[in-house]
This record gives C-alpha cells, structure tokens and sequence, in this order.
C-alpha cells in the first residue's frame, strides 16, 4: 500500500479503502454489514474493497458473528501478521528495539548499551548494526517490514528526520538518522521526540485509545511531556517537547542543567532526587539512607530512596513529596491550558514507588481549578510494558493507514 497520487475516482476509492482499513483496525472485529452502516459507503463499493483487501492479506475472515435473525454473518478483522514495523527508542544510556506486527505484539527486540559510544559515527553504526540482527533474529520476511520509526531524548528535527542534541554531556549532536537508516534499509524512516512517539502509541494502541485529547508525561533522570490535542500531536516551534521539565515554578529554586532556576527537572528528575538526598545526608540529615549505603553516598540512586520510603523512611518520604508537588505544579498547568480527558504518567520512578504515582494524582487533583477539568483520568504506563519501548513503531503505521 505504497504511497500514490491520485485523482477523480480513484482518489475517491483510495480514500473509501482508507475509511474501511480503519474502520476494521479501529472496532477490532466487524461485518460487511456494519461497514457500509457505519462508514455510509455503499454495499457494492463495500463488497468491492473488502475483496481486495482480502486478496492482499491485510484483512482476514473471522468467524462468524451474531445475527439475530437471519443468516449469521462473516465477521472481518485486521490480519496483524500481514505487515511489521521496527519501533527503536533511544534513551541517555540505551538502545531499545523492537519487531512489532500491526496490532503492536512484538515479535522480537534487542537492546544496546549507548555507554561506550563517542562520536556521530560510532552511534549510526551501532543502531544499523542492532537493526540487522533483529531482522535477522525475527525471521520476518524483509519484504513484510514496511518502516522504522525512531523515538529519541532531546531535541530532534523531525521533519529532516535528525537528532539536533542527543545529550550536552557528549559529543553527539545533529545525527543525521532518516537519512542514514533509509540509505541502508530502503525502507521509510520515521523520527520524533521519545515523548511523542509515546503519546502517539497511547492514542493507538494504549490507554489514549478513544480519547482526542491526551497528555503523556515521562518521568526519568529528565522530564519529558507529549500532548495530543482533538487527535494531533502539539508541536511547537522547533519540535521542543522539553518544555514541562524547563517549566519554572520556584524562581528561588535548585539549579538545573539547562543553566536556570526552579525548573522542574530540577526537583524532581531521578537524577535531581539523588543529589539532593546526597546533599542532606552529607548535611547530617537522619535517615535509614545511611545504613543502606554504608555511608557510600555515591552509591545512593533513586531505587534505594524509593525503597526506604515505602518503608516509612522520613527524609525519603520528604523527597519525594516535595519532587511531586514540583511535578504536579507542572502538570495542573497543562491542564488549565489543554484541558486533556486523560493523563498517562512514566517512566522509572512512577514505576519505582506507587507512593510517589499515588502522591501526584492527589496533588495534581487538588491543584486543578476548573470544574471541567476535575475529571481528568490518570494512568500509569509501566516501562516494563510493550508499549513503553516499542511506540515509536506507530509512526509507520499511521502512514500505512493514512489516518
């Protein structure tokens, strides 16, 4: 279903096969019936297209469903296997790829560690060599893969398909990824920013499902945020995504990275919690940290915060509320600005201490001032989850079903 350009009346059934591709992807399981009910398009038009999507495999015949009266109809669903896409999300310190087939289940993955990487050079040869051996792991006949779609921290072009500041710690800057990965593949290249290629698989294929209006908030040794308003994907400017962790709400505030004052990134990134415990026991603060580190306070990381304060640990307890009244400052904001249906919330420390999930609903919740807005959803998105690594893939699949 390569890419054409039409016009008159076959623009007219192109867009009609795209209306029923959809129409079957998005209900699951359906009838011919229901198809021309629900779409308006005609019976024969109907008849037409759906043969030809079963001759190419991209729908299959599924049973038969509930008729009533009469004669019980054939039901139709998406053929997952029919296709596959390579979802790749790069975070600080890894490679994560994954084989998925049309409905998102993978079907293979590799991860690669980014540590000992130095240059633009080192990085594309690593991410080409990784994507060669998970094609070759899946056994997935090449012709069957139709793109890879790439989501990745920082800053990107995503119209040029470039990573623009992969990290201010290295020296990886302007990498070049559409480019390079489509000479080498032949295959459409997709890049964006790791928080919307994650909003975008919740609004596919997770818990975004049936909702136009989506906030996906990532919460990892940075702060990233992904906003789908009435169904698209909100960019500013030059694609930056960094906004809530740079958002300020202390102008008295610690320091950030970014060179400013009372961001939130400051307070509440994995990596901001850990130096500031660091900071207060080196200060003489009581905590049960102490005895867990041996008084090694560089060996103190967020895991171990987290577990001390599910236990009752005071200072722990400490830290992560005040890192959540930071995030959930940030949060109400967007809120009063997008006035989203529901709020998915990541990453390792959501996924390391329910305390601190649990902490940001409620003071987000309180937080929030308009009675429309108060019946915002949350949910927690595990990183342990499909869906976490492999959203990027979406990329490829919304231009398979044009939608």
């Amino acid at each position: 279903m390569n890419k054409i350009i039409v016009t008159g009346n076959t623009k007219i059934r192109e867009d009609h096969k795209r209306i029923i591709l959809n129409f079957i992807r998005k209900h699951k399981t359906v009838s011919r019936t229901d198809i021309y009910k629900m779409t308006h398009i005609s019976k024969p038009t109907v008849t037409r297209i759906i043969e030809d999507l079963l001759a190419s495999k991209v729908i299959r015949e599924s049973g038969l469903g509930d008729a009533g009266i009469g004669r019980r109809p054939v039901n139709l669903e998406l053929n997952a296997s029919a296709y596959y896409a390579i979802g790749v999300n790069i975070s600080k310190r890894a490679l994560n790829i994954h084989m998925v087939d049309l409905s998102m289940n993978v079907v293979g993955r590799k991860t690669v560690s980014l540590n000992f990487i130095c240059n633009n050079e080192q990085f594309i040869e690593t991410l080409i060599k990784a994507i060669k051996e998970l094609i070759n792991e899946s056994r997935i006949d090449f012709n069957r893969i139709l793109g890879i779609g790439v989501g990745a921290r920082g800053m990107v072009n995503y119209q040029k398909g470039i990573i623009v500041d992969f990290s201010p710690s290295r020296t990886l800057h302007n990498i070049t990824i559409k480019e390079h990965l489509e000479n080498e593949f032949k295959l459409k290249v997709f890049l964006d920013n790791n928080a919307h290629t994650r909003v975008l698989g919740e609004y596919w294929y997770g818990y975004g499902i049936g909702y136009k209006d989506v906030v996906y908030i990532i919460c990892n040794e940075g702060i990233g945020c992904g906003v789908i308003t009435e169904g698209r994907i909100v960019r500013g400017k030059n694609n930056a995504t960094q906004g809530l962790g740079h958002m300020k709400v202390d102008i008295n505030g610690r320091q950030c990275s970014c060179g400013s004052f009372g961001c939130i990134e400051s307070q509440c990134s994995t990596e901001a919690i850990e130096e500031i415990a660091k900071e207060g026991l080196r200060r003489g603060r009581k905590s049960i940290l102490t005895e867990r580190v041996d008084r090694d306070y560089e060996s103190l990381n967020y895991k171990i915060i987290c577990q001390c304060a599910e236990e009752g640990d005071l200072f722990s307890l400490q830290l992560l509320e005040e890192a959540a009244r930071y995030l959930s400052t940030g949060i109400s904001n967007l809120v009063g600005v997008f006035n989203p249906e529901i709020i998915i919330l990541s990453g390792t420390l959501f996924d390391a201490s329910d305390f601190f999930y649990q902490t940001v609903v409620k003071m987000t919740e309180q937080k929030i001032v308009s009675p429309l807005a108060r019946d915002v959803l949350f949910k927690k998105r595990r990183i342990s989850d499909n869906l976490y690594e492999a959203g990027a893939a979406t990329m490829v699949f919304r231009d398979f079903f044009k939608d």
